[in-house]
């Protein structure tokens, strides 16, 4: 088929809903920790150079994906974006479950939580 082929429309709405998904779980998961949570998490003493650190590191992975982008592409198109869904659905889920709650909580308390947390994770490698 051409490009006016029906399964050239199916890939496109099919990639425009998973881009659209992609944006709306980056969006609940690795874009919001550098801008709300770690704004939180640090110490007042620690808040500037604790988000610029963050918000650097983000950066620096969005280099990596625009790097990456057109190879990956390449390799995946038409289904780039299942993978960039998959893996932004899969950060959105552990944020979800293991970020704690920061509503109303001094930074100490919130250190609190994230070290009983951490005691209670399953070991990793890293």
């Amino acid at each position: 088929g051409g490009v006016w082929s029906c399964q050239a429309d199916w890939n496109g709405k099919v990639g425009l809903t998973f881009l659209l998904t992609y944006a709306t779980f980056f969006g609940l998961s690795a874009s919001a920790i550098p801008t709300t949570f770690v704004g939180e998490a640090f110490p007042v003493d620690a808040k500037g150079k604790g988000c610029s650190m963050c918000v650097t590191f983000q950066w620096v992975l969005h280099i990596i994906i625009l790097i990456s982008f057109d190879s990956i592409d390449r390799a995946l198109a038409p289904y780039t974006f299942f993978l960039f869904t998959g893996i932004t659905f899969i950060c959105a889920v552990a944020v979800i479950l293991f970020m704690p709650e920061t509503r109303l909580k001094t930074s100490e308390q919130i250190a609190r939580e994230v070290d009983l947390q951490a005691r209670k994770s399953i070991p990793t490698v890293f």
